[in-house]
């Protein structure tokens, strides 16, 4: 939290291991906010039991999941208000430490 209390970073994991939002403050990115919290995320994971988590990642999330350890599944591009644009499928394991088989096809 800031001094004014406006949240620095925010993650959402749903039940099934996907995770919905991942936002950190553009003045806080590189700081470690953004690991420190994917590390508690994960914890809180594996204490539901989970053994995958799975996103869909934007161009400069995709670069963070990929420093966590997070495998590229697919590039997936669609059309949004006559705009193209894209994100990626990623997942990751949490069994083993290692990437587990990708849900897709592996770009």
């Amino acid at each position: 939290m800031t001094a004014n209390d406006d949240p620095v970073a925010f993650m959402e994991l749903e039940a099934d291991g996907h995770i919905d939002c991942f936002y950190c403050r553009p003045d806080h990115v590189g700081r470690g906010v953004g690991k420190a919290l994917y590390k508690r995320l994960e914890t809180a994971a594996r204490a539901m039991g989970l053994s995958r988590l799975h996103v869909e990642a934007s161009e400069a999330a995709r670069r963070f999941f990929l420093g966590q350890g997070f495998a590229l599944v697919t590039r997936r591009e669609f059309e949004r208000h006559n705009v193209m644009i894209h994100n990626y499928l990623m997942e990751n394991s949490l069994g083993s430490g290692r990437v587990a088989a990708p849900l897709g096809r592996q770009v």
